[in-house]
């Protein structure tokens, strides 16, 4: 047997014969234990090529297809057949192969990097890796060190932030029909997304898993005039969709618009109480600390609205907490653009981060307006930077080297995309000068912490 048969043979013996893990599967999927676990794709081509001319008839087609999954982690692996496999992503959609047009090519193929979609459940309810049903797939857009995203979320989670997702590296191959071997496509991020199973993982936080859980795109500033573009999921032009919910869409948008015109109408003590009662506050400004502390300009308080989960942990229109759950860090850590208030993401005030107008962002401004919520945003930007703190440079540069060690063997891949690690910004940014190993003034790690350390001693803290 030749060596590309041997392999072959071997991809689908693991790929289609996989164990059930020893281990809880949320550990099992996302523990690091200094492996990076691979995940097999197989797809007819028939399918792939179904795939390929939605994406050609809608770039933001949520078509999915039939395919088989085998998660493999050291000696254990689990196999998942006839999941709904799709492509993911706003902005950073891509074509997996190939250009407009082309249907699979076997012997020639062109592959390229995209987000994938995996959903375990939807065609067969009992599927599922544990509780987990959803899982996704995303490759470093623009990352040339492959670390952003891994290490905000990595942030969060040192932090106490307990509702951002988990992830991991992997590695991805893909097989199309019988193509003599499984397309290799490198190192991708696997990260849990937000949905119910989420949400039932974490109950025992969040008080109840059957909530309304919202993703809020760029324009959902939480202000009155946004309100008529709230719907369910898969509607287009939304910019407030509801992912999911024990009550149904009529219950959920009476919640969410009794929490705007609250927002936007309450003032002073008033404001002050009401806030206090439905956010677990000093929860929100220690995400929103990290969220300012890893250079995140496209967010809710600076980008109108953008990248935004809230979730409501009950379905009383007016009992309940309400939780902004962090989503979509890859361009951070001195990736910057000129966008909202901001030139630049390392030097911008974090007590300004985005428009001062309540009016236009109402719910950052009025919260800070208060002096104890102030000092409690204070207390956690503080924290981030002192002595030893995890976003000085001494502590950040430790860990990314030892994910970078982990990977760096991985990623030559088919594609021929993003072939190395590379310490650059993204080459559409504004600040091309930040970097993130290079130690020096220009140094993300080292500008932030000084930057931030001066912003809180000028406002007093």
């Amino acid at each position: 047997m030749n060596r590309v048969l041997l392999i072959l043979s071997l991809f689908f013996l693991v790929c289609c014969t996989g164990k059930t893990p020893s281990r809880d599967a949320i550990p099992f999927l996302f523990d690091n234990d200094g492996i990076v676990p691979e995940v097999c794709l197989r797809v007819d081509e028939q399918e792939w090529n179904r795939l390929l001319e939605a994406f050609d008839q809608d770039h933001k087609t949520r078509e999915s297809v039939h395919a088989d999954m085998t998660f493999i982690k050291g000696s254990d692996s689990v196999s998942v057949q006839d999941i709904a496999l799709s492509i993911k992503g706003n902005t950073s959609r891509r074509r997996p192969e190939g250009s407009t047009g082309e249907k699979h090519r076997r012997d020639s193929a062109d592959w390229h990097h995209c987000h994938f979609g995996l959903t375990l459940d939807k065609y067969h309810p009992e599927n599922g890796i544990g509780s987990m049903k959803r899982l996704v797939l995303k490759w470093f857009k623009d990352d040339g060190n492959y670390v952003r995203e891994m290490y905000c979320y990595d942030l969060f989670r040192r932090s106490g932030v307990w509702t951002g997702p988990e992830d991991v590296y992997v590695r991805v191959r893909v097989q199309v029909g019988d193509d003599p071997a499984p397309a290799y496509f490198g190192v991708y991020q696997m990260y849990e997304p937000y949905d119910r199973p989420y949400l039932e993982r974490r109950k025992e936080r969040f008080g109840h898993s059957d909530g309304n859980l919202w993703a809020c795109s760029f324009g959902a500033t939480l202000t009155p005039p946004t309100l008529g573009r709230i719907g369910e999921e898969d509607q287009k032009g939304l910019l407030y969709e509801l992912v999911s919910s024990g009550s149904g869409i009529d219950g959920a948008r009476a919640q969410m618009t009794a929490f705007v015109r609250r927002l936007n109408t309450l003032e002073g003590q008033e404001f002050h109480d009401w806030i206090g009662s439905v956010m677990d506050i000093d929860l929100f400004l220690k995400t929103y600390a990290v969220n300012v502390g890893v250079g995140m300009w496209d967010d809710h308080w600076n980008n109108r609205g953008n990248n935004t989960y809230l979730y409501f942990s009950s379905l009383d229109s007016l009992e309940y907490k309400v939780y902004l759950l962090p989503h979509d860090y890859d361009n951070t850590l001195g990736t910057c653009h000129r966008v909202g208030v901001q030139t630049d993401a390392v030097l911008q005030d974090p007590f300004h981060w985005g428009p001062d107008d309540p009016a236009v962002s109402p719910l950052l401004p009025k919260i800070l307006a208060f002096d104890d919520y102030r000092a409690i945003y204070a207390r956690h930007l503080r924290e981030l930077v002192q002595e030893g703190g995890l976003l000085t440079y001494e502590s950040s540069i430790a860990r990314i080297r030892s994910w970078q060690d982990l990977i760096r063997k991985y990623i030559p891949n088919d594609t021929g995309e993003d072939m190395e690690l590379v310490d650059i910004p993204a080459y559409w940014g504004n600040h091309p000068e930040y970097r993130v190993l290079e130690d020096g003034g220009q140094n993300f790690f080292r500008a932030k912490v000084t930057a931030m350390r001066q912003a809180l001693e000028a406002h007093g803290y």
